[in-house]
């Protein structure tokens, strides 16, 4: 065979393999997902699957004419590696991938031979050895990212569960402090019963004197009652005892059900209370929990607001999700209090405030000391009463149990409000 022709055999066998490109990487994939140990490819694009591969396949074909390409097949491959992790892949998963990447190079390679059975063995050769060097390069690059991202995601685990152990620790140290709010709200509104009490005892009171102590009796009681019911319900979210039952029914229904029958209350204290949503929201979730939630934050918000408007809105978001806001026009949240909620909760997915960056604040809700003394002090409705800081743990916990996510906007002097993101399918 003259040397031109020998020459002229690379480029000849380097244009074949191109031609075939589309075929060599639909036969990968094929392979790939006749393979039962291998997670399932139908959800990537082609243009997902193939990823950098072709670019390998230049490099190669442009190798085997002994054009030397700048591009490194290990960089490459590195970022080969990186996408297939990031789309779930053990190690092994993208080694079994590779060898069949290989393999139908070298299957091409047999059919080209017996195409051109005169090409030079030493042009196969060639080939065939260029084809195990290009592949321990793949190998090394998509082994050295594999081993880099291993040793990220390890410490990334130790890291969580040393958070996870912190968060542990924080989380009984305010349920201690909630627990020791609620006993010195307790003591407080026995010590104003009993005091009522022992004045009702004494001579000399008017009528007028005689039916202000028994309001305040009867206030007081409703608040020891309304207490002693949310150490109950805290009680039994912290032994686990709260089940999830899971139904499809109208939220719409419900919120305006909620709204209206605490009307009455905001009518009382002089208070707008409005709703806002469509006529129907079909979900499927746990009800009464929903009610719970709702109904703790409309409460707190009422107490907390000496005048104005409190607003309940609902809507769906997209086509998982649905939000639903409790806003209030009170005084808004003191700064400094650390967020009890939000830091404990799924983060919101996007910013969706509604004040003025500079000028809304974050929440700080787990020195419940601190909010009573501030509220009781800027809020003569609420003398008296407290034990808010149970209410609101307690919606922490059930918006946990049903997924949701919350985020928290409070701006002083105009107001403060909640919003969370339910799914519309918690079984989905």
């Amino acid at each position: 065979m003259a040397a031109t022709e020998r020459n002229e055999q690379p480029a000849h066998l380097a244009s074949y393999l191109f031609s075939r490109r589309e075929a060599i990487l639909n036969n990968w994939r094929r392979t790939c997902e006749e393979d039962i140990n291998l997670p399932s490819l139908r959800t990537m694009s082609r243009e997902e699957f193939n990823n950098l591969v072709p670019l390998l396949l230049d490099i190669y074909e442009l190798r085997l004419q002994d054009i030397t390409k700048t591009d490194d097949p290990t960089m490459i491959s590195s970022q080969h590696g990186l996408h297939r992790w990031h789309n779930g892949f053990l190690f092994r998963y993208l080694l079994i991938e590779i060898k069949y990447l290989y393999q139908c190079l070298a299957d091409e390679l047999d059919r080209y031979w017996q195409l051109y059975p005169e090409t030079s063995a030493t042009v196969i050769k060639k080939a065939y050895n260029l084809l195990i060097g290009i592949m321990g390069e793949t190998i090394d690059g998509s082994a050295s990212r594999f081993d880099e991202l291993q040793h990220l995601q390890a410490a990334s685990r130790a890291a969580n569960l040393e958070n996870a152990f912190n968060r542990l620790n924080e989380l009984s140290r305010e349920r201690d402090d909630i627990l020791r709010t609620s006993s010195h709200d307790l003591r407080g509104s026995m010590s104003i019963i009993q005091s009522a009490a022992f004045m009702l005892d004494m001579e000399g009171k008017s009528d007028e004197e005689r039916r202000q102590l028994i309001e305040m009796l009867n206030r007081n009681l409703q608040n020891v009652q309304g207490m002693l019911q949310q150490l109950m319900s805290l009680a039994r979210l912290d032994a686990g005892q709260e089940k999830l039952e899971i139904t499809t029914f109208d939220a719409s229904h419900l919120l305006f059900e909620l709204v209206e029958s605490t009307t009455p209350l905001a009518d009382e204290r002089g208070i707008k209370l409005l709703a806002d949503g469509p006529r129907q929201l079909l979900v499927t979730t746990d009800e009464v929990k929903i009610k719970r939630i709702v109904q703790n934050l409309l409460l707190n918000a009422l107490h907390y607001t000496p005048s104005g408007v409190v607003s309940v809105t609902w809507a769906t978001e997209s086509e998982s999700r649905w939000t639903l806001t409790v806003q209030d026009s009170g005084p808004g949240l003191p700064e400094g209090l650390v967020s009890l909620l939000v830091n404990h909760l799924k983060p919101p997915l996007e910013n969706t405030a509604i004040f003025n960056k500079e000028d809304a604040k974050s929440i700080d809700i787990t020195q419940t000391v601190g909010y009573n003394e501030y509220m009781l002090k800027n809020n003569p409705l609420k003398t008296g009463e407290g034990g808010e800081g149970v209410g609101l743990y307690i919606v922490k916990r059930l918006c946990e149990m049903l997924s949701a996510t919350m985020d928290v906007e409070t701006f002083p002097g105009k107001g403060t409000l909640f919003r969370i993101r339910f799914p519309l399918n918690l079984h989905s």
